[in-house]
């Protein structure tokens, strides 16, 4: 029996009956959604990341909407670095929140049980626009990969980090159920 990693024993986890419950009921499998937090923030919801490659394609001093945003001396503002910033525990980009209905602070994003709502919402909104697409564009004979990876990977998810995390988990999970046999 291989040994059990107590850094990511799950159930420790403060967010953990948050990420199972809201997972589940939207529908979405809660050991990934676990695994997808593991590899994006370690498991820790303070985790924050200012993404300039986000502000410099979406956000930049030239645009229309958020140029004025940014100082006389071409700094960004505070609410530009807001914006940019990758929050809490599944790294949400602060513009992405905003833009699909998140209000009030951002920093409010590094609430464990606030950052699993908007990244359960903005991931069954991606897996339902995925499988409208494909039914319009659908050929038989045809098997797509799997439709939440699709999404995640919309998302930059890194899919193949997740998939490992996943066996790890589920590894962790038949230790801890067959422990003492």
């Amino acid at each position: 029996m291989e040994p059990m990693n107590d850094e990511l024993f799950l159930f420790d986890r403060l967010w953990f009956p948050k990420v199972f419950k809201i997972a589940r009921e939207a529908g979405l499998d809660w050991i990934r959604m676990c695994a997808i937090i593991e590899v994006l923030s370690n498991g820790d919801p303070r985790t924050r990341n200012l993404d300039w490659g986000f502000i410099n394609e979406f956000m930049g001093s030239e645009s229309p909407v958020f140029g004025p945003m940014y100082y006389d001396n071409g700094e960004p503002s505070i609410d530009i670095i807001d914006k940019g910033t990758r929050w809490g525990l599944f790294q949400i980009i602060g513009q992405v929140a905003v833009d699909n209905g998140h209000t009030g602070q951002l920093v409010n994003l590094t609430v464990p049980e606030n950052n699993i709502k908007v990244a359960c919402y903005l991931l069954v909104k991606h897996i339902n626009d995925i499988e409208a697409k494909l039914r319009k564009e659908f050929k038989p004979g045809e098997e797509p990969e799997s439709i939440q990876k699709m999404a995640e990977k919309e998302l930059g998810w890194p899919v193949d980090l997740i998939d490992e995390k996943v066996r790890e988990l589920k590894a962790q999970m038949t230790n801890l159920l067959t422990f003492g046999d």
